[in-house]
């Protein structure tokens, strides 16, 4: 059985979905994973971003929470250019 951090979603909605529910139900773990995966196939999901970088600052990890959040504002000014 393949790790969780190496498996694709059929789509990033799903995966980001999957680990907006294991961070909410406490299961830090597999929803770091999810995020990652999720990440491995669309750099910029800024809802990943976000949630990831939230879960890391809220799980004491806040060097590498900082990175991904500096990732997210970076990612979130594009789409707010795109749409705009």
């Amino acid at each position: 059985m393949q790790p969780l951090a190496l498996l694709r979603f059929p789509d990033a909605p799903q995966g980001f979905r999957l680990g907006l529910a294991h961070s909410k139900g406490g299961n830090q773990t597999i929803a770091l994973m999810s995020f990652d995966a999720v990440l491995a196939t669309v750099s910029g999901h800024v809802g990943a971003l976000y949630a990831k970088g939230r879960l890391l600052a809220r799980i004491g990890k806040r060097e590498e929470a900082r990175v991904v959040l500096a990732r997210f504002r970076e990612f979130s000014v594009l789409e707010d250019r795109i749409h705009s």
